[in-house]
C-alpha cells in the first residue's frame, strides 16, 4: 500500500472524555503543508472522535497514521496497573517485564 493521506495524532494520557491536548495533523503525500484538523468539540476531541476521524478518512484514502501515546497502561488511582492488584507493576519497566514473563508462560 501506497499511502495518500498522513495523519498524526497527538495522544493525552488525561482522564475524561474530551482532551484539549489531543492534537491532529494531516498531509496529503506530494504536498508540503501540513494543517491541523479543528477538533469537532469545542471542548477539543474524545479518543472516540479520533477513532472515527481515522476510519472516516481511510474511506477517502489510503492512511498511514501515526499515533504518539505512552507505551505502558493507564496507572489506577492506587498507583498501580491494575487497581486492586497489591503485586501489580507500579512503573513501565516491571509491567513489560510482567507481560514477557505471562507470554513466555502461555
Amino acid at each position: 500500500m501506497i499511502p495518500e493521506l498522513f495523519i498524526g495524532v497527538d495522544w493525552s494520557g488525561a482522564r475524561g472524555e474530551f482532551h484539549r491536548g489531543i492534537q491532529l495533523a494531516e498531509a496529503w503525500a506530494g504536498e508540503e503543508a501540513v494543517r491541523l484538523i479543528t477538533p469537532p468539540h469545542p471542548r477539543g476531541w474524545s479518543r472516540q472522535a479520533v477513532a472515527d476521524y481515522l476510519m472516516a478518512r481511510s474511506t477517502e484514502a489510503r492512511v498511514l497514521a501515526g499515533i504518539d501515546f505512552a507505551f505502558a497502561h493507564p496507572i489506577g488511582e492506587d498507583g498501580h496497573y491494575y487497581e486492586g492488584e497489591a503485586s501489580s507493576p507500579t512503573a513501565a519497566q516491571p509491567l513489560w517485564q510482567m507481560v514477557d514473563q505471562t507470554c513466555a508462560d502461555a
